[in-house]
């Protein structure tokens, strides 16, 4: 946790610097739609067991710093809060009883880094822009609500518990580090930004590294920001 702790106040130190030196900078929030994808190495054979995940609704919130390069490009980073997650309900069957259901709500809140390159167009009096580069997520807390429906009777049991960070398969439930892909376009009018991005997870976050199973985040983002802007020349013509 220390470590952790150490890790964002140089970040965040890093990016106020990069912030306080840039041409643009803006604050922005929205909604997430989140999900996982899943791979398997070996086909199950499994009749005794389904298992299905589906979206999460969260926020994000953050700040991006601008360095413009010339009129259309410019180069992008900043400190995004991020709430991912995801939902799973698995259905077990045990012989000829009714299945158990299990409904598992994982809420994961992550700080996302993007480094992203933007190309930009004048429209009018507006800019539209499109932009894509990579992103390091680093996990800070998060929480998982299962819920067992016994025999799908209605008979349910609850419990709630943190997530625990790190690299260890049999303490652990993710891996800290998200690194990945992110690529969204935007409309500027004036000092107010909407924008859509999509977060696409390249690192598998369970921990297990001989696992058959890997876990990858996704995430689909839309955001309404405000500029704040000096007036300077472009770093290049």
């Amino acid at each position: 946790m220390r470590v952790l702790i150490k890790l964002f106040i140089a970040v965040f130190a890093c990016t106020l610097t990069s912030a306080l030196n840039a041409q643009n900078f803006r604050v922005k929030a929205g909604l997430n739609l989140s999900n996982i994808h899943k791979t398997r190495l070996l086909p199950t054979y499994s009749y005794d067991e389904r298992e299905e995940y589906n979206t999460r609704h969260g926020i994000h919130l953050g700040a991006i710093a601008e360095f413009p390069m010339n009129q259309k490009f410019s180069f992008e980073t900043g400190l995004i809060l991020s709430n991912k997650g995801f939902q799973r309900i698995q259905e077990v069957k045990f012989w000829t009883s009714p299945s158990d259901i299990i409904e598992g709500n994982y809420d994961l809140i992550y700080l996302d880094i993007p480094f992203t390159g933007r190309i930009s167009f004048e429209m009018g009096k507006a800019i539209i822009y499109g932009k894509f580069g990579p992103y390091v997520g680093i996990g800070l807390s998060g929480k998982v609500v299962n819920i067992i429906n016994y025999y799908g009777a209605g008979y349910l049991e609850a419990s709630e518990n943190d997530i625990k960070w790190g690299n260890d398969e049999a303490e652990d439930d993710f891996k800290r580090l998200d690194p990945g892909l992110t690529a969204g376009a935007g409309l500027e009018i004036h000092s107010i930004h909407l924008s859509i991005d999509y977060g696409l997870g390249l690192g598998d976050i369970l921990p297990s590294s001989n696992s058959t199973i890997s876990l990858y985040n996704r995430v689909l983002g839309v955001s309404l920001g405000y500029k704040f802007g000096r007036k300077k020349k472009p770093i290049m013509e």
